[in-house]
């Protein structure tokens, strides 16, 4: 993996830990200055409290969904995600492609569920679905 950038500068682990606890701050401050709780957040990102404190210590990296959705709920004008976006390139991430399922049309999303529920049944109830209907 090639080493990370923020506006062209390569940065050391150590260097990028800083910049994950120094947006963490920041986010932090939005909340604490518009009277949120940790768990008010998460509930109005449809994310956890544990995650947020995580984020808010920088011990952990959260998709750009969730910087965009805490910059307009605390109404930060943007500062949480050009924090984001200058802590360099991201690969997509768990929530990505969650959101991706939330917003696939409804035919596409009950394949996805008949798929799940067949993987799901036990290996011998379709030979015993089959012969009762015999």
């Amino acid at each position: 993996m090639p080493p990370r950038t923020v506006e062209g500068i390569f940065l050391d682990p150590q260097q990028i830990s800083d910049v994950k606890r120094a947006l963490g701050r920041k986010l932090a401050g939005w909340r604490r200055s518009c009277g949120l709780t940790q768990g008010d957040v998460a509930r109005l990102v449809h994310s956890t409290r544990s995650t947020v404190a995580n984020v808010e210590s920088g011990r952990q990296v959260v998709d750009r969904v969730f910087w965009v959705q805490c910059d307009s709920l605390l109404r930060a004008g943007g500062e949480l995600v050009t924090g984001y976006d200058g802590t360099g390139p991201r690969r997509p991430g768990r929530r990505r492609r969650r959101l991706r399922r939330l917003v696939m049309p409804v035919g596409e999303q009950s394949l996805i569920m008949r798929r799940l529920l067949r993987r799901a049944r036990p290996s011998g109830s379709r030979t015993a679905t089959r012969q009762s209907r015999r």
